[in-house]
Protein backbone atom coordinates (compact mmCIF):
# COMPACT_ATOMS: atom_id res chain seq x y z
CA UNK A 1 0.00 0.00 0.00
CA UNK A 2 0.95 3.57 -1.04
CA UNK A 3 0.18 6.35 1.05
CA UNK A 4 0.29 10.08 -0.68
CA UNK A 5 0.91 11.78 1.91
CA UNK A 6 0.99 11.34 5.95
CA UNK A 7 -1.83 12.19 8.08
CA UNK A 8 -0.64 14.28 11.08
CA UNK A 9 -1.48 12.62 14.55
CA UNK A 10 -3.77 16.01 15.24
CA UNK A 11 -6.20 15.00 12.55
CA UNK A 12 -7.03 11.72 13.61
CA UNK A 13 -6.46 12.32 17.68
CA UNK A 14 -10.51 12.80 18.12
CA UNK A 15 -11.20 9.54 16.84
CA UNK A 16 -8.30 7.52 18.33
CA UNK A 17 -9.74 9.08 21.67
CA UNK A 18 -13.38 8.14 20.53
CA UNK A 19 -12.30 4.43 19.97
CA UNK A 20 -10.68 4.36 23.46
CA UNK A 21 -13.31 5.72 24.70
CA UNK A 22 -15.88 3.58 23.40
CA UNK A 23 -14.69 -0.03 23.88
CA UNK A 24 -14.45 1.33 27.46
CA UNK A 25 -18.38 2.22 27.02
CA UNK A 26 -18.94 -1.17 25.64
CA UNK A 27 -17.32 -2.86 28.89
CA UNK A 28 -19.89 -1.13 30.82
CA UNK A 29 -23.15 -1.45 28.99
CA UNK A 30 -22.89 -4.64 27.71
CA UNK A 31 -22.92 -8.00 30.65
CA UNK A 32 -20.04 -10.46 30.62
CA UNK A 33 -20.80 -13.41 28.09
CA UNK A 34 -23.44 -11.30 26.25
CA UNK A 35 -22.22 -11.89 22.53
CA UNK A 36 -22.25 -8.35 20.09
CA UNK A 37 -22.86 -8.52 16.74
CA UNK A 38 -20.27 -6.16 14.44
CA UNK A 39 -19.74 -6.13 11.00
CA UNK A 40 -16.33 -4.39 10.77
CA UNK A 41 -13.43 -3.74 13.07
CA UNK A 42 -14.63 -6.41 15.63
CA UNK A 43 -11.55 -7.40 16.63
CA UNK A 44 -10.51 -4.04 18.25
CA UNK A 45 -13.89 -3.86 20.18
CA UNK A 46 -14.01 -7.70 21.14
CA UNK A 47 -10.17 -7.33 22.53
CA UNK A 48 -10.24 -3.86 24.03
CA UNK A 49 -13.79 -3.92 25.86
CA UNK A 50 -13.48 -7.70 26.65
CA UNK A 51 -16.25 -8.54 24.92
CA UNK A 52 -17.15 -12.03 22.96
CA UNK A 53 -17.97 -9.86 19.47
CA UNK A 54 -19.50 -11.66 16.44
CA UNK A 55 -17.43 -11.17 13.04
CA UNK A 56 -20.41 -9.90 11.04
CA UNK A 57 -18.30 -9.44 7.65
CA UNK A 58 -17.45 -13.37 8.17
CA UNK A 59 -13.84 -13.14 7.59
CA UNK A 60 -13.10 -14.65 11.43
CA UNK A 61 -16.62 -16.54 11.07
CA UNK A 62 -17.11 -20.66 10.90
CA UNK A 63 -17.97 -21.76 6.83
CA UNK A 64 -22.21 -21.86 7.86
CA UNK A 65 -21.83 -18.42 8.87
CA UNK A 66 -20.35 -17.43 5.32
CA UNK A 67 -22.40 -19.40 3.32
CA UNK A 68 -25.72 -17.58 4.27
CA UNK A 69 -23.91 -14.43 4.30
CA UNK A 70 -22.79 -15.00 0.85
CA UNK A 71 -26.30 -16.48 -0.38
CA UNK A 72 -28.35 -13.49 1.28
CA UNK A 73 -29.77 -16.03 4.16
CA UNK A 74 -28.55 -14.24 7.39
CA UNK A 75 -32.33 -13.02 8.58
CA UNK A 76 -32.90 -14.59 11.89
CA UNK A 77 -29.21 -14.78 12.86
CA UNK A 78 -29.53 -12.77 15.67
CA UNK A 79 -32.32 -14.39 16.90
CA UNK A 80 -30.89 -17.77 16.70
CA UNK A 81 -27.48 -16.99 18.39
CA UNK A 82 -29.40 -15.12 20.88
CA UNK A 83 -27.01 -11.68 19.81
CA UNK A 84 -28.92 -8.72 21.42
CA UNK A 85 -26.20 -5.79 21.08
CA UNK A 86 -25.14 -4.60 17.80
CA UNK A 87 -21.70 -2.42 17.19
CA UNK A 88 -21.72 -0.38 14.54
CA UNK A 89 -18.95 2.22 13.29
CA UNK A 90 -20.56 3.60 10.15
CA UNK A 91 -23.42 5.40 10.48
CA UNK A 92 -27.22 4.28 10.03
CA UNK A 93 -28.45 5.12 6.34
CA UNK A 94 -32.16 5.17 5.02
CA UNK A 95 -33.33 4.33 8.39
CA UNK A 96 -31.60 0.83 8.34
CA UNK A 97 -28.82 0.20 10.90
CA UNK A 98 -27.89 -2.91 8.67
CA UNK A 99 -28.32 -4.15 5.36
CA UNK A 100 -25.87 -7.13 4.77
CA UNK A 101 -26.72 -10.85 3.53
CA UNK A 102 -30.34 -10.77 3.78
CA UNK A 103 -29.82 -9.53 7.49
CA UNK A 104 -31.65 -6.06 8.28
CA UNK A 105 -31.95 -4.05 11.12
CA UNK A 106 -34.28 -1.07 10.85
CA UNK A 107 -33.16 1.73 13.48
CA UNK A 108 -36.52 1.70 14.75
CA UNK A 109 -36.02 -2.04 16.02
CA UNK A 110 -32.78 -1.56 18.17
CA UNK A 111 -32.50 1.27 21.20
CA UNK A 112 -28.87 3.73 20.72
CA UNK A 113 -27.21 2.79 23.85
CA UNK A 114 -23.98 4.71 22.57
CA UNK A 115 -24.62 7.45 19.54
CA UNK A 116 -21.78 7.34 17.57
CA UNK A 117 -20.37 11.02 17.93
CA UNK A 118 -21.18 13.30 15.02
CA UNK A 119 -19.22 14.11 11.50
CA UNK A 120 -16.84 10.89 12.06
CA UNK A 121 -15.60 9.85 8.75
CA UNK A 122 -16.63 5.86 8.15
CA UNK A 123 -15.18 3.16 9.75
CA UNK A 124 -14.76 5.07 13.19
CA UNK A 125 -18.38 6.59 13.98
CA UNK A 126 -18.71 3.64 16.65
CA UNK A 127 -21.94 3.16 18.28
CA UNK A 128 -23.76 0.51 20.26
CA UNK A 129 -27.60 -0.70 19.89
CA UNK A 130 -29.63 -3.07 21.66
CA UNK A 131 -32.16 -4.86 19.65
CA UNK A 132 -35.51 -3.88 21.34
Amino acid sequence: MVVDKAVPIHDIAPEIQWSRQFVQEVKREVPPGEPVYQIDASGWVGWFSERNVVDGDGLVNDHAYVRRLLGGKLAGYLREERIHYIVQNVYPRDGLLIDQGGLIVPMDSVETLIPPPDGFPSLTAFGLYRLK
